[in-house]
């Protein structure tokens, strides 16, 4: 192990060794409440690989899922898991039905209006997919142009990127949680481009080989986050601390290297000599 890992490793231990012992009296936050009935409500919502599920066992699996239980197990608490959307993420948070959302959440500045995110864990990018013969575009650019039919989910985020950028074509919004129905609208003929997550675009376009991605890199790529409730500072805070570690420690990256790869990226750091 290096040093470094072994230094990460001693400030969890530290960090967290302060706050297991919560005297009783004092308890009147969240995270004291979670110490003290040594159980924590968990959200998430199915994202391949970062949270799955074995459709025989139903046991839940991925690095997110591997990265919440590891912590969990270092403060002695047993996380229960519920299954929410990401229609209906915003309302189980404020409504206390669960205390944190692991679902890999874009955070945007309205969002942050109505809950607490974490600190960036990853970054996700969207990509364009069009047919195997289309040679009409090559840039994004080119999509924009008046009768060009562009597929996406319906209030997901890269709505707001056709909105700003590709004022011209004819949006196509598609009301289904189906991560592959602005790809099928382009198989089909009925869209031109369709605009989804890489990670969906890759799956995609390795089942359907009438189809490609249309660039080799992501674009309008956007930060992503674990949720609290708002005003849940004590929580938060613990949470940012626990997934720094993790982070700079590598081991968040030893969980993710056992699965597929994601498609997204992650702020790595660099240490340079100080002072």
């Amino acid at each position: 192990m290096s040093l470094w890992k072994k230094i990460s490793f001693a400030v969890l231990g530290l960090v967290l060794g302060a706050g297991v012992a919560v005297p009783a009296a004092q308890a009147d936050g969240t995270l004291d409440r979670i110490l003290r009935e040594k159980k924590i409500i968990v959200g998430f919502s199915l994202y391949q690989p970062l949270i799955m599920r074995d459709v025989r066992t139903g046991e839940l699996s991925g690095y997110f899922v591997d990265a919440l239980r590891y912590i969990c197990q270092e403060i002695d608490v047993k996380p229960e898991f519920r299954e929410i959307t990401f229609a209906n993420l915003v309302a189980s948070i404020q409504s206390g039905e669960i205390d944190l959302s692991i679902a890999d959440s874009i955070i945007t500045i309205k969002r942050a209006a109505a809950v607490d995110f974490s600190r960036p864990l990853l970054f996700l990018g969207n990509m364009p997919v069009v047919r195997k013969d289309e040679t009409r575009f090559k840039t994004i650019e080119d999509i924009n142009k008046p009768g060009i039919k562009v597929a996406s989910l319906l209030g997901g985020s890269t709505q707001d990127f056709i909105k700003r950028f590709l004022p011209n074509v004819t949006p196509i919004a598609l009301n289904t949680t189906n991560k592959s129905a602005a790809f099928m609208e382009v198989a089909s003929g009925r869209a031109d481009v369709g605009f989804n997550d890489v990670w969906a675009a890759r799956q995609y376009v390795q089942q359907d080989p009438s189809t490609k991605m249309m660039l080799d890199q992501p674009i309008d790529v956007r930060p992503t986050g674990w949720v609290v409730k708002r005003g849940n500072t004590d929580l938060l805070n613990f949470i940012n601390t626990s997934l720094d570690v993790l982070i700079l420690s590598g081991q968040l990256r030893e969980m993710a290297a056992k699965y597929p790869e994601s498609g997204q990226y992650i702020a790595d750091v660099t240490l340079k000599p100080f002072p």
